[in-house]
């Protein structure tokens, strides 16, 4: 990592305790390359390396933090000055905030693709556009792309604190996006693919493009069909979506504002026996993998349902405290700039043992759901839901008409109290990974 001198950190930490407040520091540092390949030539290239501090500190039960990008030791001064002053600012009195039985540990924890270091914008280029090629040679309806968008970064994090902290992790990020148009006669629909990995030789590039025309062209000839309650089959990118919209509601600081779904409802069925749901930091593939969080605290598994029922709560030090918790590890900052808030490192949705083809064909007359919009205007409060869906129609257990001007309404409680079946095929989506689900008695709306 490049940053200064320990000796600063560790001046600014004897510097802030003897002024009584305990402190924590977060030093980050991303080097981020990104690209846009079009028709096998660079639309655009961007490399950057960004380094920064957040300094949290605590006194008396009130918290102050500020953040800086002037890592020179009259920056760090700067920075930590502007925290006091915040801190001598706040309000309340009665919280705790920074962790106190905390590890410390040299070994940096290395889950970063080595390779990565040596990756050169041809091969990049490269990359990209074959992914690109793969989406033209699925089908000749393929005509029109939006490019291919090749992503990679590594992520150096050291947390260190007055309570004796020091640890650091390295880690790395790559992705691919194609996105494409068919085109028959006057219609054109559009597809897009993302592939995410840990390590460059995880990105099949040519799937990347495929599946991106596959969606294309699959949904050529869609139509509105009369409104229907029927059996639903959810694919497990339409399930990543669902799952990222709830796990707002499995965060403890969402429970202490009272803006949760399952507020006051620990123990009780929220879901379908049949469904696990757990956060797995120590997945091995999984991208938000760490042996700790944001605040330096020794991640494990933690199950949030099991047989249906809700049993656990993402927390941080802070909310641990405030709800007598014991102990957190799911603390994590989105940089150094922001607050550390509850959030999950790996969500995961346990799997079933039926393939989705042998679900989908025990299906004799339902919906299969590929895709949906407006997800993002649900309310995560209430639970309701209304969006926008792509998908087709399913027919004596096979796909038939392709679906588009429909929409399904619910509530997310319900949604998961009414899946009877879940899928052998989970896919990792980001920081989730989750199969297809059978939904029983979901309504489609229609003409």
């Amino acid at each position: 990592m490049e940053f200064l001198d320990d000796s600063h950190y560790f001046k600014l930490l004897d510097r802030a305790h003897a002024m009584g407040a305990d402190v924590e520091l977060y030093l980050q540092q991303q080097r981020l390359f990104s690209m846009k390949v079009y028709r096998g030539r660079v639309e655009s290239m961007r490399r950057a390396i960004r380094r920064g501090l957040g300094v949290r500190l605590e006194l008396d039960g009130r918290m102050g933090a500020s953040c800086t990008t002037d890592l020179s030791p009259d920056g760090l001064d700067e920075c930590l000055l502007r925290g006091l002053e915040l801190l001598e600012l706040s309000q309340g009195g009665d919280g705790r905030f920074l962790p106190v039985d905390v590890e410390s540990d040299k070994n940096v924890h290395d889950r970063s693709d080595a390779g990565m270091d040596a990756l050169d914008w041809k091969w990049r280029i490269e990359a990209a556009s074959n992914a690109e090629t793969a989406a033209f040679d699925f089908d000749d309806a393929v005509q029109k792309s939006e490019g291919a968008t090749w992503r990679d970064e590594i992520e150096t994090v050291r947390i260190m604190s007055t309570h004796g902290l020091d640890r650091s992790r390295r880690s790395s990020r790559v992705s691919l996006e194609v996105e494409v148009a068919a085109i028959r006669g006057n219609e054109e629909r559009t597809g897009a693919h993302l592939q995410e990995s840990r390590r460059s030789v995880g990105i099949d590039t040519r799937e990347v493009g495929r599946r991106a025309a596959e969606k294309a062209v699959a949904l050529l000839g869609s139509r509105q069909l009369s409104t229907m309650r029927t059996e639903t089959v959810l694919h497990h990118e339409v399930v990543a979506e669902l799952l990222e919209l709830l796990a707002e509601s499995f965060s403890a600081r969402s429970h202490l504002l009272g803006t949760s779904l399952l507020s006051g409802r620990a123990g009780e069925m929220i879901a379908a026996p049949q469904v696990f749901l757990f956060d797995d930091p120590h997945d091995e593939e999984g991208l938000g993998s760490a042996a700790f969080d944001d605040e330096g605290s020794t991640t494990a598994k933690l199950s949030l349902i099991s047989a249906g029922r809700l049993t656990g709560l993402l927390h941080d030090a802070h909310t641990s405290f405030k709800m007598n918790a014991g102990s957190a590890a799911n603390g994590f900052r989105g940089d150094f700039e922001s607050p550390v808030r509850p959030a999950f490192s790996n969500l995961i949705l346990q799997p079933g043992t039926q393939t989705a083809e042998a679900m989908v064909s025990s299906v004799r007359w339902g919906v299969m759901v590929e895709g949906v919009m407006g997800l993002h205007l649900a309310d995560t409060v209430s639970g309701d839901f209304s969006f926008g869906i792509v998908g087709h129609l399913i027919e004596k257990g096979e796909l038939s008409t392709p679906l588009a001007g429909m929409t399904v309404s619910g509530n997310l409680i319900g949604l998961l109290k009414s899946i009877s079946r879940i899928a052998s095929d989970a896919h990792m989506h980001g920081e989730i990974f989750c199969p297809s689900v059978l939904v029983e008695g979901l309504t489609v709306s229609g003409r």
